[in-house]
């Protein structure tokens, strides 16, 4: 009767749990690495498209976030250039108290106030520039500080709601993508484990053979 020696299927066995142990091994060194969940888009499809949404809605609301910060801080420069024309006129009005006919702090005043005006390239109040109006440009001037008061108070409180909303949208890329550094340092050193194991067991599985290969010489 012939003799047969079957499949190491012990080898077999062996190799494949070796390859699974590396795989994960690779998998938990790659997070670590990275700091992150998903590396590609086999490591979970669907979590990196989900992902990939929340960082595309994180980026718009950081560019609102800036845009209306930028129109704060565009919106308090014409303040405070309107706050030195209304110290002017409030200066002229003092003047005109006592020199009803204005003198040449007056005419130097009208002058400045109209080149501080003109930097306002956006809601400038219409001045009218001479001794007679002092009173018609403040209330002008007034009006326009109410104005960009107004927008940066509206600004302000979109700036504080687009936070909030970087925020929220930054969490929830945060719950997916980031890493469970304890998770993954436990998940390799297990593999690491099972890779000297398997090592171990995928050797003497390969030994088993020979040794009866060597009964039959």
């Amino acid at each position: 009767m012939a003799q047969v020696i079957n499949t190491n299927v012990a080898a077999l066995f062996a190799g494949a749990a070796l390859n699974k142990s590396a795989n994960a091994l690779q998998t938990a060194q790659s997070r670590l690495a990275s700091g992150l969940r998903i590396n590609s888009a086999k490591d979970d499809a669907s979590g990196l498209a989900a992902a990939t949404s929340y960082d595309t809605q994180i980026r718009t609301t950081n560019v609102q976030i800036r845009n209306a910060s930028d129109a704060i801080s565009t919106a308090q420069t014409f303040d405070g250039y309107l706050g030195q024309i209304t110290e002017n006129l409030q200066r002229m009005s003092e003047i005109l108290a006592g020199v009803p006919a204005g003198n040449a702090e007056t005419t130097a005043l009208i002058a400045e106030n109209t080149r501080i005006n003109a930097l306002v390239t956006a809601g400038a109040p219409t001045l009218t520039g001479t001794i007679g109006s002092v009173a018609a440009d403040l209330t002008a001037v007034g009006t326009a500080r109410a104005a960009f008061g107004a927008t940066m108070a509206a600004k302000s409180s979109e700036v504080a709601t687009l936070q909030i909303a970087a925020v929220n949208l930054s969490a929830a890329y945060s719950r997916i993508m980031d890493t469970d550094y304890a998770a993954e340092t436990t998940a390799m050193t297990r593999n690491n484990i099972l890779q000297q194991a398997g090592t171990a067991v995928l050797a003497q599985a390969n030994q088993t053979p020979n040794t009866v290969l060597s009964l039959l010489r």
